[in-house]
């Protein structure tokens, strides 16, 4: 289930815009060709005002398929690559912009996450 966490500062949203946003959350997750899934948007109020147009930036990790295969569907909706920090080691991230100009980032998803390295343990001498 993909979970979108946004701070915001406390008198930056009323709840008609909320349900706005989380209506356009819904309507490009259906866009997708993914089984239908649920969309969790947490508003989070932050205590610094508004100082932008665009105070908001969402980081978002695929629950399914890759990182390249994520932000190939974006582009083909529309987004547009604004910076590439993707690694030769698989880590790392890509910045897109939407049409109207709001950044995001697009993360590695799950299947892509390394499970941690083994530790070595002694018992006794």
């Amino acid at each position: 289930m993909p979970l979108w966490q946004i701070f915001h500062p406390v008198d930056a949203y009323t709840a008609d815009d909320k349900k706005a946003f989380s209506e356009r959350i819904t309507s490009l997750y259906a866009q997708i060709p993914i089984p239908k899934i649920y969309v969790v948007a947490l508003f989070i109020p932050v205590p610094e005002g508004k100082t932008a147009k665009n105070r908001m930036h969402l980081d978002l990790a695929p629950d399914r398929g890759t990182r390249d295969e994520a932000v190939e569907v974006a582009v083909a909706a529309g987004a547009t690559v604004v910076g590439d920090h993707r690694r030769p080691d698989g880590a790392g991230w890509v910045v897109l912009q939407d049409p109207e100009g709001n950044e995001f980032c697009i993360e590695r998803g799950r299947e892509e996450a390394r499970p941690p390295k083994p530790r070595e343990f002694r018992i006794g001498a």
